[in-house]
């Protein structure tokens, strides 16, 4: 009731480190709450706004509440623009090439380096510690990423996925606004 902006942001797929990261780049200007979907939309029925009930249909799959005073579409643009790094998971589809740069790994010589030539990473051994030797694309765009990829660019410190919360819904002026009015391009406008 005290908000001007009352959104949903959808956090699936979305870790606590990166939600806390998020979190941090929002604060003084919106605040994040998560809540069971049932005690969410209690809340949006008590409310005492005119018009905000609506916005309860909107409370389904991983949604969490935002509450700001700026306007939904400054927000969304906000949140879209505030992406967090992800380390990769097993199965997940790379959105872009992930190349994994010459560098030195700072592991000692052993079995790491067969497993880094396993995945076709040029490396080998200089001044005692394992080098990879020229910038790799471990995996191209569109491909799924192996669980063995995926633990080696762990390994690596290589976080290549790009996660943001997206604004469902929000409720401001006493209207409830979809997502399909925040994606709005401004340049060709």
């Amino acid at each position: 009731d005290e908000s001007n902006m009352i959104g949903l942001v959808d956090v699936e797929g979305v870790g606590a480190k990166q939600l806390q990261g998020i979190r941090d780049s929002l604060r003084g200007s919106a605040v994040i709450k998560m809540a069971r979907n049932t005690l969410m939309t209690r809340a949006i029925e008590q409310a005492k706004k005119k018009g905000i009930k609506s916005l309860a249909e909107h409370v389904t799959g991983p949604v969490a509440f935002v509450f700001s005073e700026q306007d939904p579409f400054t927000l969304s643009k906000f949140l879209s623009e505030n992406k967090a790094q992800a380390p990769a998971k097993g199965g997940q589809v790379s959105p872009k090439d992930i190349i994994v740069p010459s560098m030195n790994t700072g592991v000692a010589p052993g079995p790491f380096i067969s497993e880094l030539a396993g995945l076709k990473i040029p490396s080998r051994v200089k001044g005692g510690v394992i080098h990879i030797t020229e910038d790799t694309v471990a995996v191209k765009a569109g491909d799924v990423i192996s669980n063995a990829m995926a633990q080696m660019l762990s390994r690596l410190g290589i976080e290549p996925m790009e996660l943001q919360l997206s604004l469902v819904a929000a409720y401001s002026d006493g209207a409830v606004l979809t997502s399909d009015a925040f994606a709005i391009d401004l340049d060709a406008m």
